[in-house]
């Protein structure tokens, strides 16, 4: 998780799912005084703000009975809820998961959301708000404040955080400006938080041609996850070594070799180029993978082709990810991307961590992964706070810089 937020309640997602929606019967006695004060309250911080304009769409997340969904039509907007458990006949709020948004891409002008405490998973629910809201569209979230704020949370919380700056960083990390913040007292001591999303750049205009590069190449990471990556090499300490554990095509190892070229650094990818069980369902575009009867040395040379065509001249070593080459004493970035097991993420972390120094960039992929969930546990117990400052989690990349 990020530094600052924990996960509570049910670790299970289908157990999380049913206390969710338990939470509507347990409350229901409070919620008609809730729900008149609440939409009046909200009427007027929109109305304080005044970022909300007439013939707006706005979707609200986890909108229980839907206060808040006529708060926004009281204003004007054409308003609709989604909830776990809407109760029957609700005219305001459909049933739905705000962790998988059935709404086109693109297609909303504000979201608007008082219940992140109640979200299981904050990356996919931050990813489903960045496909559905419009470039330039508002998130506005009323926040509760955290534990270190003075404020505990309640049986229902999914999620809370230590300062509500913590809760705020993924998002302003990513796709988002902050546009406003104020304090309220009620119906908890929170902020109310207005949002803009970034207007979307193609990704020539972000990172040159470098990702659009990279992405021509076969492989799993997506366009965020190399741009973070490109990213992370960018601020890594020039002129040391960069390291990738885990090649397939080179579709990772590109923004690598485009930072390295910026910072003076070389670039050392190794993969034993073995056949990998992970790739035997996938479909068409992965049909250049071992299973294709190349040899390692054939499929290593795919490897350096698919890169030179792009001029990189990485240098790539058929061999085993634990295993440090000769000549290579300091290392600025690390990036795993292998065998995404437990045993080997530990022997990779024993044979390169002590190579890495203060200022180093460590970078992981297949954090909260469901496919491969023994991985973020393996990282968590051997990249501690302690010792690495988290820099951000985008989809399944996690980033770190060594204290």
């Amino acid at each position: 998780m990020i530094d600052g937020v924990v996960r509570l309640g049910p670790q299970d997602y289908e157990a999380y799912l049913d206390h969710q929606i338990c939470g509507l019967e347990a409350q229901m006695d409070l919620l008609p005084s809730y729900e008149t004060r609440y939409q009046l309250e909200l009427a007027e911080r929109l109305q304080r703000f005044g970022a909300v304009r007439p013939g707006t769409s706005v979707l609200c997340l986890g909108a229980r009975l839907g206060a808040e969904v006529r708060a926004f039509i009281d204003r004007g907007c054409f308003a609709v809820g989604l909830d776990l458990n809407p109760g029957e006949g609700n005219r305001h709020v459909l049933y739905g998961d705000f962790h998988q948004l059935h709404f086109a891409s693109d297609s909303v002008d504000v979201i608007f959301t008082n219940a992140l405490d109640h979200v299981f998973n904050l990356s996919i629910f931050i990813n489903q708000i960045c496909r559905v809201l419009k470039p330039n569209g508002l998130l506005i979230m009323d926040l509760v404040r955290g534990s270190g704020e003075g404020v505990k949370p309640s049986v229902y919380e999914s999620l809370f955080w230590e300062r509500t700056d913590d809760i705020l960083a993924p998002f302003l990390a990513g796709e988002f400006t902050l546009i406003a913040r104020a304090d309220f007292a009620w119906p908890w001591a929170g902020e109310h938080v207005v949002l803009s999303r970034r207007e979307r750049m193609s990704q020539r205009q972000m990172v040159g041609n470098v990702i659009e590069e990279a992405a021509s190449l076969p492989g799993r990471c997506m366009y965020p996850e190399l741009i973070f990556l490109h990213q992370l090499a960018m601020v890594a300490p020039p002129g040391l070594p960069m390291v990738e554990l885990g090649t397939f095509q080179g579709r990772t190892t590109a923004p690598l070799c485009a930072a390295a070229k910026q910072i003076g650094s070389e670039v050392v990818t190794i993969d034993n180029y073995m056949q990998d069980p992970a790739f035997t369902d996938w479909p068409k575009g992965y049909d250049e993978d071992p299973e294709c009867g190349k040899t390692p040395e054939e499929y290593a040379e795919l490897t350096r082709q698919n890169l030179a065509s792009l001029g990189y001249e990485p240098r790539i070593i058929i061999g085993d990810s634990a295993t440090v080459p000769e000549g290579i004493e300091e290392v600025g970035l690390l990036f795993i991307d292998s065998e995404h097991t437990a045993e080997k993420f530990k022997e990779e972390c024993d044979a390169w961590l002590p190579l890495m120094k203060e200022g180093s960039i460590l970078a992981c992929h297949d954090y909260e992964q469901p496919t491969w969930p023994a991985m973020t546990p393996a990282i968590d117990e051997r990249i501690t706070p302690d010792e690495w400052e988290r820099l951000g989690l985008v989809i399944w990349l996690i980033g770190f810089k060594k204290k």
